[in-house]
């Protein structure tokens, strides 16, 4: 804890408030210091200050450029202020969904903290409250008729349960693409997301980066931080929605760690021999789309909840898919399931590959392999990403 104190101190706060804060986050229901945050209005008004200074520091320029000290003292900040926010003569829903998305902004922007875990587990802690005292909204099923199409198409080889060696010796080692059958017959996830609610129950209140709009290279393309039940209700449960909305790309396990027992990481990210495997959601509405692009590690891509096409091209092709210049030079500009021979003539020469990715099998796509994705159907998946020495 000595790391958080060196922190804290930064605030110029009293000893006796940083002992508390200290304990608080040991015991993470220590009411010392809930009672101290709340009564001093003074160190309250002095907490939203600095963070707000800090909030503003993370947003200005590239976050890569952004000091770890900021990062560090954010997350501190966002534990203080939220806990003055949550006031025992307070019970309204909107306070303690006002603190959750104090702490959530500070899980996905501040870093560097071992007690992250205990911020992690803290931030539940208050979304579990909310749905014991308080009603929570459900929503219909998602009809499994929806989450169905009659599509098979298969352009690679599609396998089922191969050994690590057999994947390696004909696949991985040659950088070929194959559809594994029979992996992740075992998750939970197969089975619990398929039910919204699990979503709205466990996770609710909680608050998730979505991206807004077609594609992320789209001028019109945002991104809004939502309540993740607003984002099932007003897109995952609501077909006629025009605007697309997708949680892509999101560390949700390590923001929300409960959902981590739904699954397990796939024996064959065992050949990666370098960082620890990236584990990224994507979750989203029928018609979301990925842009063909690459990507700088090897995939497992597995699907949880409804459909999906993805069509691959060889990296010998590249120069064939006119990437587009500077920071998207891993992106095309061709559209690839409405192709325009005019505008993009060599895209003729490109060998597409097209294949139906269904719930409970995995598309292994090799590193810097051009991929295009596009949900058929309300849609879960889960990327795995690795690398290895052989590379």
């Amino acid at each position: 804890m000595e790391e958080l104190l060196c922190y804290v101190k930064k605030l110029n706060i009293n000893s006796e408030l940083l002992t508390s804060c200290n304990i608080n986050l040991l015991t993470i229901n220590d009411i010392k210091v809930i009672k101290d945050l709340q009564d001093d209005w003074k160190l309250q008004i002095k907490i939203s200050i600095e963070y707000d200074i800090l909030y503003d520091k993370l947003y200005i320029g590239p976050y890569y450029a952004v000091p770890d000290d900021y990062k560090k003292m954010f997350l501190v900040l966002s534990f203080c202020k939220s806990i003055g926010i949550l006031k025992s003569d307070k019970k309204e829903v909107q306070e303690y969904v006002k603190a959750i998305k104090i702490l959530d902004t500070a899980l996905m922007i501040g870093s560097g903290l071992e007690e992250c875990d205990l911020l992690t587990d803290f931030t539940q802690k208050v979304h579990d409250y909310i749905v014991k005292s308080h009603k929570v909204d459900l929503v219909d099923r998602i009809p499994e008729e929806q989450l169905q199409t009659s599509q098979n198409d298969c352009d690679i080889d599609s396998i089922s349960q191969p050994s690590i060696e057999h994947f390696m010796t004909k696949y991985f080692n040659f950088h070929q693409p194959v559809k594994i059958l029979n992996s992740i017959h075992h998750w939970p996830a197969l089975y619990k997301w398929k039910d919204m609610n699990y979503f709205m129950t466990l996770a609710g209140y909680r608050t998730v980066p979505i991206e807004l709009g077609r594609t992320y290279d789209d001028d019109e393309w945002g991104q809004n931080l939502y309540k993740f039940g607003d984002f099932i209700k007003q897109y995952m449960n609501n077909k006629d929605h025009e605007q697309k909305a997708y949680l892509a790309q999101h560390d949700l396990f390590d923001q929300i760690p409960e959902l981590s027992k739904d699954f397990t990481i796939p024996d064959y990210c065992a050949i990666g021999n370098q960082d620890p495997v990236i584990i990224k959601s994507w979750i989203g509405p029928k018609n979301t789309i990925s842009t063909m692009h690459t990507d700088d590690k090897h995939n497992f891509l597995c699907q949880v909840v409804g459909e999906k096409l993805i069509i691959l091209a060889s990296p010998k092709d590249s120069e064939n898919l006119y990437p587009y210049e500077g920071l998207l030079n891993n992106t095309t500009q061709v559209d690839v399931e409405n192709l325009d021979f005019e505008k993009f003539p060599n895209v003729k020469n490109v060998k597409f590959q097209k294949i139906i990715l269904k719930a409970g099998e995995t598309l292994y796509i090799p590193k810097l392999h051009w991929h295009y994705v596009r949900s058929l159907t309300p849609s879960i998946s889960i990327s795995f990403w690795f690398n290895c020495d052989e590379d």
